[in-house]
């Protein structure tokens, strides 16, 4: 499975390039795909950036209040829409939180950093993988690598990491425009409202991607 990690601007890229390595260790067989790291020299890079848009399984966004209105993130995010439809898309919130996003960023399901957040992020992809790992034996590998990303995290926001360290719900479910109100994606009409008290009681997290199962 192929994931493309998004960005623009230096911190949001420097975020990016400390999790790639860390979500490929975590989740082993995975293919973490970041401009910044993968465009082989010589190329031409937006031809190669645009192939990768339209073959990667999944997208993550890595969202900060610097890029949030940035053209290119928007370009990337609109073609990730195109390409795999927003289902398959979600966002890392580094320095804001949900209200501040625009269209089409707000349209994604998204986590603030902390480790219930990441955790759920993790175990949406996992979900998505043609080599799922069981999840209490990813939960081991992921207890064991969250401190190199939360201190690279937190030496990158210092003030961000304090804010979300003990977030209790860090996931956040775009609503899906609907005549008859929101519909959480991935969740039919008629569990909505059960769904969305469930969620207020803190013990089970959303997950990111449609397509998980309840386990």
């Amino acid at each position: 499975m192929t994931t493309f990690l998004s960005w623009s601007g230096e911190t949001s890229r420097s975020f990016a390039d400390e999790f790639k390595p860390w979500l490929e260790t975590v989740l082993p067989g995975s293919e973490v795909w970041v401009s910044s790291q993968d465009l082989d020299k010589g190329t031409i890079w937006f031809t190669e950036i645009i192939s990768k848009l339209q073959t990667s399984d999944t997208g993550v966004i890595c969202i900060t209040r610097e890029n949030r209105l940035a053209p290119w993130l928007h370009f990337e995010a609109g073609a990730l829409i195109k390409g795999m439809g927003r289902h398959r898309v979600g966002t890392i919130l580094l320095d804001l939180d949900f209200g501040d996003l625009q269209q089409p960023l707000n349209q994604f399901n998204g986590t603030r950093v902390n480790r219930l957040g990441l955790w759920q992020l993790v175990k949406s992809l996992n979900n998505m993988s043609d080599r799922r790992i069981m999840d209490r034996v990813l939960e081991r590998t992921f207890d064991k690598f969250w401190p190199e990303l939360e201190s690279a995290y937190k030496l990158l926001f210092p003030d961000s990491h304090a804010a979300s360290r003990d977030l209790l719900n860090p996931v956040h479910i775009a609503p899906v425009p609907s005549t008859s109100g929101g519909i959480l994606l991935g969740q039919p009409a008629s569990k909505t409202k059960r769904s969305q008290k469930a969620d207020s009681g803190a013990k089970r997290q959303p997950r990111l991607f449609n397509g998980d199962d309840d386990s």
